[in-house]
């Protein structure tokens, strides 16, 4: 878990770690095909309930896996291999959080109230904005905090990860976070190491985290963006000038 410093955008844990997922995906497909199988690698499948039914942890309540000794800030990497189903194969039984506390914690905290007792609303996740671009209710605006990428919010009050440490992101990576950064000229060749990024995108992010933060000081750098060609951009720095003003 990240532990952001002030005046920094944030984006979620996962991604502090996602190249080195991505090189011991590379390995251990190297390793089953020295094994003599053949195997598709970032196959478009359920990957969560692949994981589930393989036994590696349940899904909680709000639709992530949760592993016994991680917590749910795991990621997932689909290796698709020929062969048989081993012997005891879970089947579609495994596939409920029967074994989440169902502590309510992140119904409770979700900012979006896109958790629910039956399932997660994924149209209203506010990851679903970030990540999908999905047309966002100008009531959500606040919700979004100082987020650029991602939301830990559920997984914060997960009992399941009550025994994980906060750490400093990188500081190559928090460097290039800061607000005044992202709305003069992200930089988006320093960020791909961790998530490739669209620079309207980050700065449409930027624009609501420094609304969010107050940031009255960051409005000369806002204000142009009230003119920019992108309709979403141009929609939302109109907005966070009016908070500002």
């Amino acid at each position: 878990m990240a532990d952001w410093p002030d005046g920094c955008g944030e984006i979620g844990s996962l991604y502090l770690y996602s190249t080195p997922s991505k090189e011991r995906q590379k390995a251990w497909g190297n390793a089953v095909i020295a094994l003599g199988y053949e195997i598709a690698c970032d196959v478009f499948l359920p990957e969560r309930a692949a994981a589930v039914r393989a036994g590696f942890g349940v899904q909680g309540l709000n639709g992530l896996l949760i592993a016994p000794d991680c917590g749910s800030f795991v990621e997932i990497a689909l290796l698709l291999q020929h062969a048989a189903p081993p012997p005891g194969a879970r089947g579609p039984e495994h596939d409920k959080p029967q074994n989440c506390d169902k502590c309510g914690r992140c119904i409770a905290v979700c900012p979006t109230g896109a958790i629910k007792e039956d399932g997660v609303d994924t149209l209203t996740c506010l990851c679903t904005y970030i990540y999908q671009y999905v047309e966002m209710p100008e009531a959500d605006y606040p919700k979004m905090g100082k987020r650029i990428l991602g939301c830990d919010t559920c997984q914060l009050v997960c009992p399941r990860n009550a025994a994980l440490i906060n750490r400093k992101p990188p500081s190559d990576l928090s460097d290039c976070l800061k607000l005044e950064e992202l709305l003069a000229k992200p930089d988006i060749d320093r960020m791909a190491k961790y998530k490739k990024l669209n620079e309207s995108d980050v700065k449409r992010q930027a624009i609501l985290a420094a609304a969010n933060a107050h940031r009255k000081d960051l409005l000369h750098l806002i204000e142009p963006c009230i003119r920019s060609e992108n309709e979403k951009l141009a929609k939302i720095a109109k907005w966070a000038a009016a908070q500002l003003r």
